[in-house]
């Protein structure tokens, strides 16, 4: 606060002013510099609307005002978003955020600090379809300034249905040279996978390992568990018909 004093016309002239009076102290000369009280009183007569007004009181004490060089730093856009699927339903394009990354323009020192930058919360529930629109950045705080105040966002869902496919059992780390029988020689799988992917699924894409490494000496048990150990990605889950398989050393 500041008390002006002046002609009584000049004074109701500033008087009517609306809102506060802006007053712009310019530091591009110096980063660093102390702004006294002489220097702000004259810097706010500047901008008072007549000449005839004088700043005789003002409540402020000198201040030191430093700055620092501003840096920009390119950094991840981590979604801070959870998404159910309605039940029946998968995921099948994972969320994916579009731009996924910003520019953060801070102080060096600051910058240092930032890895990456999160969006507000959001909470997706009983997805069956695709949802995408925008969501906003965290907001920085001050000396902090973001190239982008939000981001898009799209995941889709869609129902999953099973299928069952035969796949041949692969037996490793059996004895050099050692003679053998698996039975069975084949299994069978319930595949749950995508509506979308259900047509192109096929019986290459997953691999039944029998592994006779897991015979144990001394208490021999020609019973190997199965374990699948290739699916392809787009598999919701596998489910082994036979999960034990007999080997059978032939002597």
């Amino acid at each position: 606060e500041a008390e002006v004093t002046g002609q009584g016309w000049s004074l109701i002239i500033e008087s009517i002013q609306p809102g506060l009076l802006p007053v712009t102290i310019d530091l591009r000369e110096d980063n660093s510099t102390r702004l006294t009280t002489a220097d702000l009183k004259q810097a706010i007569q500047r901008n008072l609307s007549s000449g005839d007004l004088t700043v005789r009181y003002m409540d402020f004490q000198d201040v030191s005002i430093r700055t620092t060089p501003l840096g920009g730093k390119q950094v991840p856009i981590i979604g801070n978003i959870e998404v159910d699927p309605a039940p029946g339903f998968v995921i099948i394009d994972s969320l994916y955020l579009s731009p996924d990354s910003v520019t953060v323009n801070a102080a060096n020192d600051v910058l240092d600090e930032i890895e990456s930058w999160q969006t507000v919360p959001l909470q997706i529930l009983d997805l069956q379809a695709r949802r995408e629109g925008n969501i906003d950045l965290v907001a920085p705080g001050g000396g902090v300034t973001l190239s982008q105040r939000s981001t898009l966002y799209s995941v889709r869902a869609e129902p999953f249905i099973q299928r069952t496919v035969t796949v041949p059992v692969t037996v490793v780390n059996a004895p050099e040279g050692q003679r053998y029988q698996i039975s069975p020689r084949s299994v069978e799988l319930v595949v749950s996978v995508p509506k979308s992917y259900f047509d192109r699924l096929d019986v290459r894409d997953f691999r039944v390992e029998a592994d006779v490494a897991n015979l144990r000496d001394g208490n021999f048990s020609p019973s190997i568990a199965l374990q699948v150990a290739e699916r392809p990605r787009q598999a919701v889950n596998v489910y082994l018909a036979d999960k034990v398989a007999t080997y059978y050393a032939i002597r």
